[in-house]
């Protein structure tokens, strides 16, 4: 069996996704290096699963691969990757926007504006792998206290 040079398979796509990574911050190379970069986690499985909850760095790129098809090019000088690690940086270690916007060096609206986009983003292209209880199961296990409220339970967050 000969093998398609051009082919992408499970095993190549990590490498793929890397190279167009890698390309994409290339060319943006000339612009402030701040602290927060996707080079922190790149060399290193055990920060990688720090940062960001992933236990590898491949995975990492096999996600920004499948979410960074449905946002634009950025409009600052972070690539994707940086972006992407940004936001799962905020949820994984609960970081201020403050800090964020001083290790990747741009304002606190745009660490907004970047998280909210890539939120939006893997809420789109991700909800397949979210599941919800049904309302009859989530009643059922909901503590008594909370079951004898006057107009009964509308959310709970925890």
């Amino acid at each position: 069996m000969t093998e398609d040079p051009d082919e992408v398979n499970d095993e190549t796509l990590p490498t793929v996704a890397t190279v167009q990574v890698e390309t994409q911050a290339d060319e943006r190379m000339t612009q402030p290096s701040g602290f927060l970069r996707y080079t922190l986690i790149k060399d290193s499985d055990e920060r990688t699963s720090y940062y960001t909850g992933l236990e590898k760095y491949a995975l990492f790129i096999l996600i920004l691969a499948f979410l960074s098809s449905s946002l634009p090019q950025p409009r600052t000088y972070l690539c994707k990757a940086d972006e992407l690690l940004l936001a799962v940086m905020k949820r994984r270690l609960n970081l201020q926007q403050q800090d964020l916007a001083y290790r990747a060096q741009v304002s606190v609206g745009t660490v907004s504006n970047i998280f909210h986009r890539w939120v939006d983003a893997m809420n789109i292209r991700l909800r397949f792998l979210m599941a919800w209880p049904a309302k009859e199961i989530v009643l059922h296990n909901m503590p008594p206290l909370i079951q004898e409220l006057p107009y009964g339970p509308k959310f709970l967050r925890d």
